[in-house]
């Protein structure tokens, strides 16, 4: 039985070849549309930490751009507003960063640690020890704050609203703009799962080991799907299908409009990454030290990449065309290729890495426990 203490551990971490196909069909990349935009944990409220190749590194030779150094372990993951990255640390401090040149433009002491933030419409919302925080994006003044008895997970914010689950069991719905209290809904145990919002629903996992869909509109509960342990993964969803993985070692897809089971892949260990999906791969990080690249459709594992013995990835994928970028607890940066799990490019850190990298203006962000957020960018 996994201890306690070692669950809890990890919920703090997220609160803050096979005859898989290698080209062709579902694996030709979608022409651009829009701009390339990473605003929530996960890059969208559906969370497919992916973007187009256009919005990421041309090459795979990159260097360190510049790192912005804190006073505490970074797990938060950036989010971003024009010129500006927004990051949490443990040094209870919520970062305004220009991603140009990498100097503070301000910065907003919370009292308590700060987790993964979103921005939308010149705020952005970021959790702390049993609060959110909404802040103007230009002068990082209060605009207003909501009070929990638990801590909350990285918010997302969806046609004006802001989705947030709270380690005291509940998922909160609020006005984005005012932090109006909209409904609420209790699952069966506390919360690390950050909230995917997709087609009107609300999906989230929680440690009573359930995954769990809801109305958006009202916070009614649509259907619940069991798997055998805690749900601290946060999950992703992606046209009519979800994924998430579970403490049970298990990456699940399951039909995202009824909670029927699709298919699940069995790993060496607990995962609590997020997985990403892009060209119809599912890319996800479990704690016996691999990276996992699956189809989409079926779960036929394609490869995997072992970053050590049970070096720990609480890291999610961030996906740019055929590069994916992921950090982990053996200290390093990584970008693989996609279609066959080939190591381009590593950067090592001072510490482990726990935060998830995102990608944006053709460069990766990441955090550290070494106290530094990087930027990385082509030679």
């Amino acid at each position: 039985m996994k201890k306690i203490s070692y669950l809890v551990l990890l919920t703090l971490v997220l609160l803050f070849s096979s005859g898989c196909s290698q080209d062709g069909g579902d694996n030709a990349e979608p022409p651009l549309s829009g701009e390339c935009q990473w605003k929530v944990f996960g890059m969208s409220p559906s969370h497919s930490f992916s973007v187009h190749s256009a919005c990421g590194p041309k090459t795979n030779d990159l260097i360190k751009r510049w790192s912005f150094k804190t006073n505490g372990a970074i797990i938060s993951a950036p989010v971003f507003d024009g010129n500006q990255a927004f990051f949490g640390s443990y040094d209870k401090n919520l970062y305004c960063v220009d991603i140009q040149d990498g100097k503070e433009v301000w910065k907003f002491y919370a009292d308590s640690f700060v987790g993964s933030p979103a921005v939308s419409q010149g705020i952005v919302c970021a959790p702390a020890e049993r609060k959110l925080i909404c802040l103007e994006t230009s002068t990082g003044n209060v605009k207003w704050t909501f009070q929990s008895i638990g801590n909350f997970t990285a918010p997302t914010i969806s046609d004006s609203k802001i989705f947030v689950a709270s380690l005291d069991k509940k998922i909160y719905c609020l006005d984005e703009n005012t932090g109006e209290h909209i409904w609420e809904f209790e699952s069966g145990g506390s919360i690390g799962s950050s909230v995917a919002v997709e087609n009107k629903r609300v999906y989230f996992g929680s440690n009573d080991g359930k995954v769990y869909c809801l109305d958006a509109t009202n916070g009614n509960e649509m259907w619940t799907y069991a798997t055998g342990g805690p749900v601290i993964s946060s999950p992703t969803v992606i046209g009519s299908n979800l994924y998430i993985g579970s403490f049970d070692d298990n990456i699940y897809c399951l039909e995202a409009f009824t909670g029927k089971e699709i298919w699940k892949h069995v790993t060496g260990s607990d995962v609590i990454s997020t997985p990403s999906v892009y060209l119809n791969k599912v890319l996800v990080g479990s704690n016996d030290g691999n990276i996992y690249c699956l189809e989409a459709d079926t779960g036929e594992e394609c490869w995997t990449f072992d970053t050590g013995l049970w070096v720990p990835i609480s890291s999610s994928p961030a996906i740019s065309g055929t590069r994916v970028y992921i950090g982990s607890a053996d200290k390093n940066v990584y970008c693989l290729d996609i279609q066959t799990g080939k190591n381009l490019w590593s950067y090592a850190t001072n510490d482990r890495i726990l935060s998830s990298p995102a990608i944006y203006k053709n460069q990766v962000f990441i955090g550290a426990l070494d106290k530094n957020f990087y930027c990385f960018s082509d030679r």
